[in-house]
């Protein structure tokens, strides 16, 4: 299987309050949004020494073989998921939608672990009926149902479930959470205005611009707007990492939420 088109971020936190931690979970899922295994490798044993033949005796020893105990490997309860972000900009999240945002995510609730993978949207793969094409267009000429199937089919992964949002509710957690602390660099500044005001038209607000480099607390529309930038160095590689940041933060605030309501 070729993993080349998915890049894997692993989180760890202590989920208090479950429930609220997936309620979090779904309404950011437009940012990005199965677990790859991780391999581990043993080194080789030493050569065995040549054992030296025993002298006969004529004395019988009859020795019993103790069973050999089997230790049992703890059940993990995970659940796995594909998040797709669309580009509606109303509420239309079904067939006809490009997927602009992809991610694969296994909650690891025995060991506390979120493992995500971000896939590419311009990665050409197999989609039934449609032959080999943009993975972002299967979701716009099937809904979730075939680009879920599509990401089964190409990444040789079984999902059953799926999240489909658009980013105007990734825009409504933070601004509900009182935003994000984020650093943005001086190259992010000539593009993050222009969302800003895209985004201020759609959502109604009036969110400032950035114009320098520095730490920032961004409102919900200038978040969307980071994990939006495309053009800088790295391209859609840097957008999937914002992608992921700004879940990170938003995972952080809900963490705090969760320990402050315990």
């Amino acid at each position: 299987m070729k993993r080349r088109h998915l890049f894997r971020t692993e989180l760890k936190y202590d989920f208090g309050n479950r429930r609220f931690y997936i309620s979090v979970l779904a309404l950011c899922a437009v940012l990005l949004i199965v677990a790859l295994a991780v391999a581990s490798f043993s080194g080789c044993g030493k050569k065995k020494e040549k054992e030296e033949p025993k002298k006969e005796t004529n004395q019988v020893v009859q020795e019993e073989e103790e069973p050999e105990e089997v230790e049992e490997e703890p059940e993990v309860n995970q659940e796995t998921f594909a998040i797709f972000g669309v580009d509606s900009r109303e509420n239309n999240l079904g067939k006809g939608t490009r997927s602009d945002s992809l991610m694969v995510v296994n909650v690891d609730n025995t060991n506390k672990k979120v493992y995500i993978a971000s896939v590419y949207r311009d990665c050409y793969v197999q989609i039934e009926g449609h032959g080999l094409d943009k993975i972002t267009h299967a979701h716009s000429f099937g809904g979730p149902e075939l680009a879920m199937d599509t990401l089964n089919t190409n990444f040789d992964l079984d999902i059953q479930k799926y999240i489909t949002v658009n980013f105007m509710n990734v825009a409504e957690l933070v601004d509900d959470m009182d935003g994000i602390e984020q650093d943005i660099t001086e190259e992010e500044t000539k593009y993050i205005n222009g969302y800003i005001d895209e985004l201020n038209g759609i959502r109604g607000t009036s969110s400032a611009h950035i114009t320098e480099a520095g730490t920032y607390t961004l409102d919900g529309t200038q978040a969307v707007a980071f994990s939006r930038i495309r053009y800088t160095e790295g391209g859609d590689y840097k957008r999937s990492e914002r992608q992921r940041t700004v879940l990170f933060k938003i995972f952080s605030k809900a963490q705090e939420h969760d320990k402050e309501h315990a």
